[in-house]
């Protein structure tokens, strides 16, 4: 290692500026990076120009003129990676010179306090020899000498007057590289050598050019005539171009009138099916005012007008269901519909019994009815809700506990009236057949279970009433509703009355309160 660095050291002064192979090349010392650095950027980017070809194949220079074209190809890329290098380096460097500061740094304090102490006089001798080997010894920071050695064998190479003495293992690169430079400059020879015969060895003779002269003229003669044709074609492309434009427009005018015709069909059309609607809709109605007339007579008006069943998992009264599931959500408006037909239907069956219900007073009102609490603090609370209202005090689970304590009021009526009449279910306080009417979170089974029970008592309380004859137009019943009820809860009452004779008016005046 020592010696390639010798021998390079020596070729420097020789090597700094000598033109090898169309570029100048400079021998990089490894004592200091940074004036490496400065010589890389004296450099001129100069590109290699290819020697010329004489006309037997060979180059003109001499015969290892084409090894070094291609060389100075390879040292053009290498000298840009050497140049990424250098700058990768030179950071590597910046850092090795802050570590020896800091070595230098070290030493020079710890000879000042030797010298304070001990009193050496030989330390400052000492100091700079050690400063001096660690310069010349090598670092990461100094140029690679890979690159050293390639420059000092490029130079011998190329011819160079150096008489600097060469190390056996820059001699040994130096032979390898030579024989690769001479291998490759074979090749090519034999590469033009084949090229020149394959051009040469066939010669032309008379009789063949007046053949391709033959052909050229029969090629020209045959161009001419398509071009006649092409000519002719062209003319014909403006004259169907012409005729296509005339049929367009034609066209257009037909899609026109054709739009038009298909508006007038259109909306013949539609007056069409909407008088088949306007008749249909007629005679729909007159058919079912015909079966309603002739079916009045005979019909109970309270069990048709509160039809009460059950739809699954849900009760239901007039279609209406009550109750929500986890599995299938019913929408509240449905709900909604179904509590204002409860109310009316309980308000009702107390008017013709005569019950007047004590604590409270019900207002159906369809989706909308209410429920007041007459003792005490006057207090009014809704009998419809949302997903919203599901703590237990609430206005929606309000109303419902004075609903439920209304049916149990009248049941324990009913019973007073006939000990016979034996109920499925019983009332206690907010409950019925043991499950909670308020509607509370995460317990939608058995709020729907306790709405379905308190549907099967009224429809048990309904067809006991109905049984005993009392009627819905009763003086003292007619005179408390009209005392206790508003507008809309009056309007509500009269589609009771016996001049209604189905559920469907029932239905339609509950959707309109809503």
């Amino acid at each position: 290692m020592r010696r390639c660095q010798q021998c390079c050291r020596s070729l420097e002064s020789e090597l700094l500026s000598a033109p090898v192979l169309g570029e100048s090349y400079v021998l990089l010392p490894t004592a200091s990076a940074s004036q490496s650095m400065l010589l890389l950027q004296k450099l001129p980017t100069s590109a290699a120009t290819p020697p010329e070809m004489g006309e037997s194949g060979a180059f003109g220079e001499d015969l290892y003129a084409s090894a070094r074209y291609n060389l100075s190809l390879q040292q053009q890329h290498q000298q840009e990676q050497r140049r990424q290098q250098a700058q990768r380096r030179q950071k590597l460097q910046q850092r090795q010179r802050r570590q020896q500061q800091r070595m230098k740094d070290s030493f020079t304090a710890s000879g000042r306090y030797f010298e304070a102490h001990v009193g050496h006089a030989s330390h400052e001798d000492e100091n700079s020899e050690m400063e001096d080997s660690m310069v010349a010894v090598p670092t990461y920071a100094d140029l690679s000498h890979h690159v050293q050695l390639i420059t000092t064998q490029q130079a011998h190479c190329a011819g160079l007057p150096v008489t600097t003495p060469v190390c056996k293992e820059c001699m040994d690169g130096m032979v390898t590289m030579i024989d690769g430079q001479a291998e490759r400059a074979r090749y090519e020879k034999r590469c033009f050598t084949s090229f020149m015969h394959n051009t040469t060895s066939s010669p032309v003779h008379n009789e063949d050019i007046e053949h391709i002269d033959d052909k050229i003229r029969f090629y020209e003669n045959e161009l001419n005539a398509l071009e006649e044709n092409l000519k002719l074609m062209e003319s014909e492309r403006e004259a169907i171009a012409k005729q296509q434009e005339t049929m367009n427009e034609e066209e257009k005018a037909l899609i026109y009138e054709e739009a038009n015709l298909w508006d007038q069909f259109n909306g013949l059309k539609v007056q069409e099916v909407a008088f088949q609607e306007i008749r249909d809709a007629g005679t729909a109605q007159i058919d079912a005012m015909e079966r309603k007339v002739a079916s009045a007579k005979h019909l109970n008006i309270l069990t048709d007008m509160f039809v009460i069943g059950y739809g699954g998992e849900f009760g239901t009264i007039n279609q209406f269901r009550m109750g929500q599931s986890a599995s299938f959500a019913v929408e509240w408006n449905e709900i909604n519909a179904a509590f204002g037909e409860c109310a009316l239907l309980l308000q009702t069956l107390a008017n013709m019994v005569g019950l007047e219900f004590s604590d409270f007073k019900i207002v159906p009102l369809g989706s909308f009815s209410k429920m007041i609490r007459t003792s005490n603090l006057r207090m009014e609370y809704c009998l419809h809700g949302s997903d919203q209202q599901n703590f237990a005090e609430s206005h929606f689970n309000l109303g419902l506990g004075a609903w439920i304590t209304c049916l149990g009021q009248l049941m324990s009526f009913v019973r007073a009236r006939d000990p016979s009449i034996r109920l499925p279910y019983k009332v206690a306080k907010h409950s019925i057949g043991g499950y909670s009417i308020l509607f509370l979170k995460n317990k939608h089974k058995e709020w729907t279970k306790a709405l379905k029970y308190a549907l099967t008592n009224l429809k048990w309380l309904l067809t006991w009433v109905s049984a005993r004859g009392y009627s819905i137009s009763a003086p003292s019943t007619m005179t408390s509703v009209a005392t206790t009820v508003s507008s809309k809860g009056a309007l509500a009452f009269a589609a009771n009355s016996p001049i209604m004779s189905g559920p469907k008016e029932s239905v339609v005046i509950m959707e309109h309160f809503s």
